[in-house]
């Protein structure tokens, strides 16, 4: 009894997994049928769209062959020559019994603008501007006729433009006469040629003036054949320069300007009873320069010390008393310094009078009067000559 009971269980099972087998293949031969029935509608849909893209580009392509084909008509149909005449850049062609004459050329969306008349620029500018329409007309026609008809519109195109009448007739006579004539300019590379960077301004014109009268006055050449050339250019103003007070980096001692100085030595017996020396200069770095060749600090440091002046020497040594943008307070100033301070350096034992007769008597001609020193701005005073300290 146990056994069949036994042999009926394992059947049991047996048939249980073969039909949960049976149920597994089941779905799997589902799912591919689906899959194959997805894959096979995606590849009409790709197939659709590609029909459809090979439409559209086929549409595209036979539209652009069109306007291909029309530009290709148009461009062929504008190179041809209209009435006798075919237009090349600014030139106009045209051929006439049997030969080809040229003329100037404008559009006619052309609006006829160029530089304004009354613009703020420099002179030579507005006449260069007139200038160019009238040698574009002497170039481009071959015949008097359409220069003087060329000229004529051109006059009317800078007038509209608010240019004067007269400066176009006096340099349409000028530039006609030296073409008609066909003078051979001089040769300009013997002159002397000087560059003048200025900031341009609205009183440009006085400014150009006075640095020509400047040159004018104070250079000639040592060649008589040769002539000075005055050339001013001018560089634009940046934003900067428009702002007031402009917010700027304080300059460096050295570089400072218009300035009242002292030099003052601590070398030796000095350093309990300083020597000094007050000076003004309107670039200190330069005039520091000029000490190491020669002036007071360098001779008393060799003669007291027996030290050769540096620059470094005269950089930490130096130190500014005051500034003042007027060169005409400046030698002033510096005497108010001298006369208050009474600097050691800048004393003087002998008299700078013109005339040897004038000095007064040395220091060895009259041993019996005490030796007084005479202050380098009293000197100054007494004299009426201002000069830098030496």
């Amino acid at each position: 009894m146990m056994v069949m009971m036994m042999t009926m269980m394992i059947t049991i099972i047996i048939i249980i997994i073969i039909i949960i087998i049976i149920i597994i293949i089941i779905i799997i031969i589902i799912a591919i049928i689906i899959t194959d029935n997805n894959n096979n509608n995606n590849n009409n849909n790709d197939d659709n769209n590609n029909n459809k893209k090979k439409k559209k580009r086929n549409e595209y392509y036979n539209s652009n062959n069109t306007t291909t084909t029309i530009k290709k008509k148009k461009k062929k149909k504008g190179k041809q020559s209209k009435d006798g005449a075919m237009p090349f850049l600014d030139v106009l062609v045209k051929k006439q019994e049997g030969r080809f004459t040229t003329s100037v050329y404008t559009k006619p969306t052309n609006p006829g603008l160029c530089l304004n008349g009354r613009s703020e620029c420099r002179t030579r500018y507005k006449d260069s501007t007139i200038s160019a329409y009238i040698r574009r007309a002497l170039t481009h026609c071959s015949t008097w006729k359409q220069v003087h008809q060329e000229i004529q519109r051109s006059t009317q195109v800078l007038i509209n433009n608010n240019f004067s009448e007269k400066d176009i007739n006096r340099l349409v006579k000028k530039i006609v006469d030296s073409w008609h004539n066909k003078k051979q300019q001089e040769d300009k590379k013997g002159n002397i040629n000087i560059f003048y960077k200025a900031t341009f301004s609205t009183a440009y014109e006085e400014d150009e003036r006075a640095i020509t009268q400047i040159v004018k006055r104070n250079i000639k050449p040592s060649d008589p054949d040769r002539q000075v050339k005055l050339i001013i250019y001018y560089n634009t103003k940046k934003t900067s320069h428009l702002l007031k007070n402009n917010p700027s980096k304080e300059k460096e001692s050295l570089q400072k300007s218009h300035v009242i100085y002292r030099f003052t030595c601590n070398q030796g017996n000095c350093e309990v009873l300083p020597s000094t020396y007050v000076g003004m200069t309107t670039r200190l770095s330069q005039r520091l320069t000029f000490h190491l060749a020669a002036g007071a600090p360098k001779k008393h440091l060799k003669e007291k010390h027996n030290i050769n002046i540096t620059r470094g020497m005269l950089v930490d040594k130096t130190e500014i008393l005051t500034t003042c943008p007027d060169t005409r307070r400046l030698p002033i100033l510096e005497a108010l310094y001298i006369k208050e301070t009474n600097p050691t350096l800048n004393q003087q034992s002998e008299d700078l009078q013109a005339l040897p007769s004038a000095r007064r008597p040395s220091l060895d001609s009259s041993p019996a009067q005490p030796a007084t020193a005479v202050s380098q701005s009293e000197t100054r005073t007494r004299s009426g000559v201002t000069s830098l300290p030496v």
